[in-house]
């Protein structure tokens, strides 16, 4: 418990999940879920499992997500499969359910979800590099822009999107006009 706690005061985060992957399972995971942070890797070490990510709200319930919610924690997972958009199955949801009710502290009621997706469109008009060959430009801004966007492989840090984090527009700027070949972008 205190060196996953250590962990994230190390990183200044609030939460396992924008650290990289490999820092937090190699530590082990506590026995009871005391806080989030604990059942956030608790939800990493699920025997029988593969989760990618999870992360834990205090106060939220997935039903009703404009009202406080006193005494629930909502841990969102995602697998560990390489799809687009991840989604737990019905299985591991209740496997995870099951490995962190015997975990948890009594009166917290958990309620485990997979995550919800928001598509992002974007539309771009680029000056190219004078000799450059439009078709390969065109295909490693789609290719850059998908594994910015990725949930498990995305984001600034490259830990995964992170959950309820805005696309900013600069940063879609930046992820197009860093591919070879582009000289500027006209519009986005």
């Amino acid at each position: 418990h205190e060196r996953l706690l250590d962990l994230c005061a190390a990183q200044n985060v609030s939460t396992l999940d924008r650290i990289a992957h490999a820092s937090v399972v190699a530590l082990p995971a506590p026995y009871r879920g005391v806080n989030l942070i604990d059942l956030e890797r608790l939800a990493l070490d699920v025997p029988g499992t593969q989760v990618a990510r999870a992360r834990a709200w205090a106060g939220l319930h997935p039903d009703y997500p404009c009202l406080e919610a006193t005494g629930v924690v909502t841990i969102t997972v995602i697998p560990a499969t390489p799809t687009t958009r991840p989604q737990p199955s019905a299985g591991l949801l209740q496997a995870i359910s099951q490995f962190l009710n015997r975990r948890r502290i009594v009166c917290t009621r958990l309620e485990i979800v997979g995550p919800s997706y928001v598509t992002v469109t974007v539309q771009a008009s680029v000056q190219t590099v004078a000799g450059s060959n439009l078709q390969r430009v065109q295909s490693e801004i789609v290719a850059a822009l998908n594994l910015f966007l990725d949930p498990r492989l995305g984001g600034p840090e490259g830990l995964g999107w992170p959950f309820g984090r805005d696309v900013i527009r600069s940063e879609i700027m930046q992820i197009i006009c860093a591919v070879y070949g582009v000289d500027y972008v006209l519009s986005l």
